[in-house]
């Protein structure tokens, strides 16, 4: 079975989820090479982000980190390139399909934030999402969500038949595929740690819900010993957390620390430091960084929110994320109670086991399949 796979929207050099996800997929695939040939279409400039990976690399000229030139390229070029290759399956996996592709076509969903917070995303892109998704969701002869959330999305939001959707988890660490986590020591100097702390890492984009997190910590920071450390670049809304925290802070407001984007080692290793890893989001496709947290031994508190409970199962306290009083409850029980921190702990590694990046690629090689006997 030949499998192309459409990766020429990323183009960022510091992304999140929808490059974890793609990255671990094609690792994971290629090991199936008995069973799978896999060809990576990527932009030229993201090539050198593949590395160590065995299976061949297309690398393509969209058109720089211009979005119309992109979108234009995938639509007209990307077919023709297509005809060269002659896979049994082409793959997008990143939210929106190449609508000239006559074959077998899987997409992968990862969310649909673009409908439920359109003010995260600029005017064009909004309209193009908001044409593209639902387009896409249903020219696909199958579609992947990432979670039982984005499904019903899926289903609701694009009328997609259920039967053409599959669930296909993420996972959270990369076993064996993970830089070494930065020491401790090195840790507590590089980012002036001087005592115990918890930690949110992720982006600061509204629906990710910062400032009651950081209103919630306000209420207890005089409580407990922990800092609150918030892990991640700011996309912008940074100078708003900061007057947030100076608002609600006060002269305790040294106590919430903002890092700026950090290195995988170094995320890993304040994973393994940290007392708890909180994630008050609103929304969430899936939620990779939870089980990051659980897989390094860092409790989790999370929101009772679209799929974290899915995934983070019963190994996370949780709080309601509407509520900074809620959220403040169990910011306190995580940073008072050891006993908490230890049983969380434990059930958080058993829960971060259930996930795995080759059962997933093994799920989606099933997709491929059914897509090809279906098409």
């Amino acid at each position: 079975m030949r499998v192309v796979l459409n990766t020429v929207f990323l183009t960022s050099e510091n992304f999140g989820g929808s490059w974890t996800y793609t990255y671990n997929l094609v690792r994971s695939l290629q090991k199936l090479h008995k069973e799978v040939e896999l060809i990576v279409m990527a932009s030229a400039r993201m090539v050198s982000r593949f590395a160590g990976i065995e299976s061949p690399i297309v690398a393509v000229n969209p058109g720089a980190d211009s979005r119309i030139m992109r979108v234009g390229w995938e639509q007209l070029v990307l077919p023709r390139i297509l005809k060269k290759y002659s896979p049994d399956v082409f793959h997008s996996t990143g939210n929106v399909l190449s609508y000239r592709v006559k074959r077998a076509s899987v997409l992968t969903m990862h969310d649909f934030q673009y409908f439920y917070y359109p003010e995260n995303f600029a005017w064009i892109k909004r309209q193009y999402l908001r044409f593209g998704v639902p387009h896409s969701v249903r020219q696909a002869t199958r579609v992947i969500c990432v979670s039982e959330q984005t499904k019903r999305d899926a289903v609701l939001l694009c009328g997609v038949p259920a039967e053409r959707v599959a669930v296909v988890h993420e996972a959270g660490l990369a076993e064996g595929h993970e830089p070494n986590a930065t020491g401790s020591e090195t840790l507590k100097k590089r980012y002036a740690i001087n005592g115990p702390f918890i930690m949110y890492a992720g982006s600061s984009m509204p629906h990710k819900n910062l400032p009651r997190l950081i209103k919630a910590y306000a209420q207890v920071s005089a409580e407990v010993r922990q800092d609150l450390l918030i892990v991640g670049e700011p996309f912008g809304f940074g100078n708003d957390l900061d007057r947030v925290s100076a608002s609600a802070m006060g002269a305790r407001r040294h106590r919430v620390r903002m890092t700026g984007f950090v290195s995988r080692e170094d995320l890993l290793g304040l994973y393994k430091l940290a007392d708890a890893y909180v994630y008050p989001s609103l929304f969430e496709g899936f939620g990779i960084p939870i089980l990051e947290a659980m897989g390094f031994g860092c409790p989790v508190v999370a929101a009772r929110s679209t799929s974290v409970p899915e995934v983070a199962g019963d190994a996370a306290e949780y709080f309601d994320p509407m509520s900074v009083e809620s959220i403040a409850a169990s910011l306190r029980k995580i940073c008072l109670d050891n006993a908490v921190r230890v049983s969380l702990r434990d059930r958080g590694y058993a829960q971060a086991k259930k996930f795995s990046w080759d059962k997933m690629a093994m799920e989606t090689l099933a997709v491929y399949k059914d897509a090809i006997s279906s098409s």
